[in-house]
């Protein structure tokens, strides 16, 4: 009793706290910050890597679109502004079709697929949000199913492995795992196999043809993080702070991480670039230290880079460690091996009123260096509450559950919510690399619509990164029941650049 007690004063501390520092502070001065914002662009684009070379621009099969997770797409979204094409509500009146927040929507052959909680995978037609099938699993779907080869893949609460028709929803196979755990992470694609852990933290590998179960690798501890795979090896991240490292051929173990530091490794997926493995776990430190945005080492560290072929530590990358939910969210990986990162600043912080000192960068994976701020060059007047200030577009408070997906040159970022009204429209939109000019939520002419589907600032249970797919966007609001999809907005703004860079440099 004393332990609940305890916790529940805690939680109640940092509420007060995100409460105290969210009061509006003085506006911020009206001049560029070099230390912040380069005055020229740093990011010199490269060439496309490996991983993204012959991408479909028309899907988006399985969580983070590739194996490796690296939540990037070839599509090309133009102008990177968006209204809604269609919004499709799963509820009905007998039951309740709530989407987990950590559920991304999966989109192949014009259909998007997506499960929910209540068991029930849902077939849309990706043009118009018109459900074409529905099949109902024994359980919750806690998380991505995975599209290949005409069927659909997910996991489910009552310890089975499904695979349906993508057409006609009818079920191909199911495989029992006869356990008392549940499959509450995503499946991973590769190698023609599906590679899941249960809850239990047992890695299968399971044919994608007839459901045949290939090998199993036990963790030794639970696994709340969905697998990533590269070069023959399926990396998974147990509640023992732990990172494993397993033969895809065989189920053998290749190698074990030291154990990192962290509370858990929840909600998310190692990312795998260059052949070094992501991860990020749940920090230690109090709720709103801003040292952890510099300091980050011993056990406040969250964000670590692993070699792929040995487990050991490889670069230390600077990082911000706390979210309002826990753990911050994987980076998001660029066309030429970027990394997509939430990021700050001492100076940012001295020059951003309230607390938005949060925003996003470029890190070099290779390095850890922070390669460009996505801020513009100069600030712009926000409107918090009723007064206004000079802001930068795409900072943020430092507790906001945000996460990125990148789209040929552009990073998209959403909250929670999805495009969010309130005080937070300023960091929920899309950042053009080579322009470095944000579109945001709260902007009339060159931003997005709200989408924010809840009527709480609930922000629990993971994140979900935007899909695209064939010159569309599509999300799942935190804890909702609705699939939203955007198009480009080419009649808001008749001032979009167009052309090259270069051409496009100055409005």
């Amino acid at each position: 009793m004393k332990k609940i007690l305890a916790i529940n004063l805690l939680v109640v501390f940092f509420i007060g706290v995100g409460l105290i520092t969210s009061v509006a502070g003085e506006p911020g001065d009206a001049k560029t910050d070099p230390a912040v914002v380069p005055p020229e662009n740093p990011y010199k684009p490269g060439e496309t890597i490996d991983i993204h070379k012959n991408l479909s621009d028309k899907e988006w099969p399985q969580l983070g679109n590739t194996p490796q997770r690296t939540n990037y797409s070839p599509v090309k979204f133009d102008p990177p502004q968006g209204k809604v094409k269609w919004s499709t509500c799963l509820a009905d009146l007998s039951i309740d079709n709530r989407i987990q927040p950590t559920v991304q929507a999966i989109i192949s052959d014009g259909s998007v697929y997506v499960g929910t909680k209540n068991g029930r995978l849902f077939a849309l037609n990706s043009k118009n949000g018109k459900i074409l099938w529905q099949y109902q699993a024994g359980g919750p779907i806690l998380h991505t199913a995975g599209v290949s080869k005409g069927k659909v893949f997910f996991g489910c609460m009552d310890g089975r492995v499904y695979a349906v028709d993508a057409a006609s929803g009818n079920l191909a196979w199911t495989f029992d795992s006869q356990r008392r755990f549940g499959f509450g992470n995503a499946v991973l694609l590769a190698e023609d196999k599906i590679f899941i852990p249960d809850d239990g933290g047992r890695l299968y590998a399971i044919e994608q043809e007839t459901g045949r179960n290939l090998w199993h690798y036990d963790a030794g501890a639970p696994v709340a993080q969905s697998a990533a795979y590269d070069a023959g090896k399926v990396y998974v991240a147990s509640e023992d702070m732990r990172v494993h490292a397993v033969k895809a051929d065989d189920g053998a173990l290749a190698w074990r991480s030291e154990k990192l530091s962290g509370i858990s490794f929840r909600y998310f997926h190692p990312v795998v670039i260059y052949g070094k493995v992501i991860v990020r776990s749940l920090a230690y430190g109090p709720f709103h230290d801003r040292k952890l945005v510099f300091e980050c080492s011993g056990d406040y560290r969250s964000l670590f880079s692993l070699d792929g072929k040995t487990g050991k530590e490889d670069a230390v990358l600077p990082h911000w460690t706390v979210g309002h939910d826990g753990p911050m969210p994987p980076p998001a990986v660029t066309r030429d091996g970027f990394l997509v990162v939430p990021w700050s600043h001492p100076d940012f912080v001295k020059n951003c009123p309230s607390n938005a000192f949060r925003a996003w960068a470029l890190q070099d994976s290779q390095t850890g260096k922070i390669v460009m701020p996505l801020l513009e060059t100069k600030k712009h007047e926000i409107f918090h509450g009723k007064k206004s200030y000079l802001w930068y577009r795409g900072c943020c408070a430092g507790d906001e559950n945000m996460i990125a997906s990148v789209a040929g040159d552009v990073a998209f970022v959403l909250h929670f919510h999805g495009f969010r009204n309130g005080p937070t429209t300023s960091m929920t939109g899309a950042f053009h690399l080579l322009w470095r000019e944000w579109h945001v939520r709260n902007e009339v002419k060159t931003g997005w619509e709200r989408t924010s589907q809840s009527g709480n600032n609930q922000q629990a249970g993971g994140m979900n990164a935007a899909s695209l797919a064939d010159g569309l966007l599509y999300h799942l609001g935190g804890a909702g029941d609705t699939v939203v999809c955007f198009e480009p907005a080419n009649d808001q703004n008749k001032d979009v650049r167009s052309g090259t860079p270069e051409e496009g440099a100055e409005k």
